[in-house]
């Protein structure tokens, strides 16, 4: 849609919980928060490893057994929605022709 000159895009969302770019969605909030010293109250070291234990150290109990998942959030995790949002406001802050060739398969 394009009016008085600004173009407005959509993309489809629908399941961005389970499936988005994982090391880019966990590198952006640490990036933002490096690049504005904004002060958290936690050192940048803790964060990022914080991210990396939510997001890619997830056991779960299926059918009586533990098992891992790898490349995504699982679905109930609290996290997920938050990660999503994170994802969507990089998407919103970039240049939308770099961004959507860069997501194209």
């Amino acid at each position: 849609m394009k009016v008085g000159g600004i173009e407005m895009l959509s993309l489809d969302v629908s399941s961005l919980i389970t499936n988005r770019p994982m090391v880019e969605t966990k590198n952006y909030p640490y990036n933002v928060i490096w690049d504005t010293d904004y002060e958290i109250g936690l050192p940048m070291k803790i964060l990022r490893e914080l991210f990396i234990r939510c997001t890619q150290t997830v056991q779960l109990l299926c059918n009586g057994r533990f098992c891992r998942q790898i490349g995504g959030v699982t679905m109930g995790l609290p996290l997920g929605p938050f990660l999503a949002n994170i994802f969507m406001g990089k998407i919103e802050k970039a240049s939308p022709r770099g961004t959507i060739n860069d997501l194209a398969i």
